[in-house]
């Protein structure tokens, strides 16, 4: 396997979690019982950093996926405090904060790779 199949590998599983992760929390926050204008207000505004952060990351944008890490952060501490609060019934909960943390795990690499890797002579 080549460096670059390893790389559009990294590419399409951080692009594939973060497809995933923007249906599950909309999917989390839509499946509560009373769905009211403004809780669907929240889910546009929860999904929205999600969103603005796709472009760059379809791009391949260093500075998208350093952002996007921070922005996971706080998507993956959210649902696993949503997950155990639920007691584990909250499946998507689960499932969202699964992906936030591989994708968390997979863009430093994708983003390192962007910059050309560490120079070869620091010590």
């Amino acid at each position: 396997m080549r460096v670059t199949d390893r790389g559009f590998a990294f590419a399409a599983l951080a692009i594939g979690c973060h497809l995933l992760l923007l249906v599950s929390v909309a999917a989390m926050l839509y499946r509560a019982v009373d769905v009211t204008p403004w809780r669907q207000i929240a889910i546009s505004i929860g999904a929205l950093p999600l969103l603005a952060t796709l472009p760059g990351l379809l791009a391949g944008r260093r500075r998208a996926m350093l952002w996007l890490s921070l922005l996971l952060v706080v998507y993956s501490g959210a649902a696993v405090t949503e997950a155990v609060a639920s007691g584990g019934a909250n499946r998507l909960a689960g499932l969202a904060a699964l992906l936030a943390v591989v994708e968390i795990g997979v863009l430093p690499i994708l983003s390192r790779r962007r910059s050309g890797g560490p120079p070869e002579d620091r010590e």
